[in-house]
């Protein structure tokens, strides 16, 4: 899991293989809840880049472009 702060370096994390994304002002339990979420093989993402992701998803999703497109084998 990471704890650095901005949505490309989200995408970048995820597609270096991280298990979670956190910002770094997170409260102690919110890592340790990411911790059991990732041993439980969740996804724990900072609840305050949720929207920005998924803007960003649902544009590139459009172009055939991004991780999800990626993913999926576009």
């Amino acid at each position: 899991m990471l704890t650095m702060c901005g949505e490309d370096l989200v995408e970048k994390a995820m597609e270096a293989g991280a298990s979670g994304y956190l910002q770094k002002d997170s409260a102690p339990k919110e890592i340790a809840n990411a911790v059991h979420q990732v041993y439980q093989g969740l996804c724990p993402i900072s609840a305050s880049l949720t929207r920005g992701l998924v803007s960003e998803t649902c544009r590139t999703k459009k172009k055939g472009t991004g991780f999800i497109a990626h993913r999926a084998g576009k």
